[in-house]
């Protein structure tokens, strides 16, 4: 494990300001007893319309010569290094930006970021401020890697922000990747998550998304396609800490092969969440007898006067179903395309981005012929 001196070397070369450091060097302590990974740099490429650079929209990334107060009181706020996982998160960090969205600002088109991994180790970390009555899509987008990643996307939504974010993780098939996704979001305010998780040897990927303030909207899409010998373990849950919130987790996926999917969604209502109205449901399709895919859907409520409802169904193509097909000439590899695009197809459409549901149609149709 490098020691203190290396780190800062380290620390300087990524040009990263004083808080990051600090961080840096609190989660090496905590990790002393722990091998270090082989880092590697990471360089997102960060797309933002000038008219909203105009705007007062700013970006940080790493190597920038400013760091704004919001970021360091934010930065590792929702996700803390009080973990194995999350400390060498934070200790071997590579790559980390920020988007502040200011008060009432509206931005024209969406923040597309995209993360590159590498054949080492990959940490890199997102921070999204949106302030009170702001709105903004954010779309992050994850290819390549071969060794191990490891991701934090926090956003903290205040007062009557509108804010959507879409996640496309189409990493390589040998990656191993720990991704977490933390949201807070204030009184009147709106998150929506659209996650894809369509690549990676080894992902374990937990969304947990909090309602603090009253009428708050939370929703998680969540589409997933593990093949092969993929194992996906993913995890969201929609936590209301106040009055009459509400929003939808949809988890749907495809399992093919000897792949093994764990899908875990949780309502968590508490005390003071009177009013709440929300569900879960998950669905699966299973392409193949030697797939495994768990839904695990759950539901904690500790008050009165709440609408929550979960579900599970899973379905399976049949040898039935393939002949059906194949008496209208439809061969039988091209009749479990046609399944595949047809049962995640509703999902994708609830991206709001055109080009990207393109793109997301276009990695699963690349993935169902490889």
């Amino acid at each position: 494990m490098p020691d203190r001196s290396a780190a800062e070397a380290f620390s300087s070369l990524l040009r990263e300001p004083a808080f990051l450091r600090k961080h840096r060097l609190s989660s090496l302590a905590f990790l002393k007893d722990h091998e270090a990974p082989v880092l590697a740099k990471s360089s997102p490429v960060i797309a933002i319309a000038e008219e909203d650079k105009a705007a007062g929209v700013c970006a940080f990334t790493l190597g920038s010569d400013f760091a704004l107060p919001a970021l360091e009181s934010a930065f590792a706020s929702l996700v803390p290094a009080d973990d194995q996982e999350s400390a060498r998160h934070y200790a071997f960090l590579t790559g980390a930006v920020c988007i502040r969205i200011p008060t009432g600002v509206t931005l024209s088109y969406p923040v597309s970021i995209q993360w590159k991994g590498s054949e080492e180790w990959t940490s890199t970390h997102t921070v999204i401020i949106a302030d009170t009555r702001s709105r903004a899509t954010v779309i992050e987008s994850f290819s390549g890697g071969s060794g191990s990643w490891s991701h934090v996307t926090e956003l903290i939504a205040a007062e009557e922000a509108v804010i959507d974010v879409t996640s496309l993780q189409n990493a390589d098939s040998a990656l191993s990747l720990w991704m977490q996704q933390r949201s807070r979001i204030g009184a009147g305010a709106t998150v929506t998550w659209n996650n894809a998780t369509l690549g990676g040897k080894e992902v374990h990927h937990n969304l947990q998304s909090e309602a603090v303030g009253d009428s708050a909207m939370s929703g998680i899409n969540w589409l997933f396609y593990a093949k092969g010998t993929e194992r996906h373990q993913l995890s969201a849950r929609n936590i209301f800490r106040a009055s009459n919130g509400g929003g939808e987790i949809l988890m749907k996926g495809v399992a093919e092969g000897r792949s093994h999917v764990i899908a875990n969604g949780m309502i968590d209502i508490g005390l003071r969440g009177s009013g709440t109205n929300t569900y879960l449901t998950q669905e699966v399709l299973m392409l193949d007898a030697s797939a495994k895919v768990d839904a695990i859907p759950g539901l904690e409520i500790k008050t009165n006067d709440v609408k929550a409802s979960h579900s599970a169904t899973v379905a399976r193509v049949t040898e039935e179903d393939l002949f059906y097909f194949a008496a209208r000439g439809i061969e039988r590899d091209e009749a479990r395309g046609m399944f595949v695009k047809g049962f995640l197809g509703d999902l994708v459409a609830k991206v709001g981005d055109e080009s990207v549901r393109e793109e997301v149609l276009g990695f699963i149709e690349r993935k169902y012929g490889t």
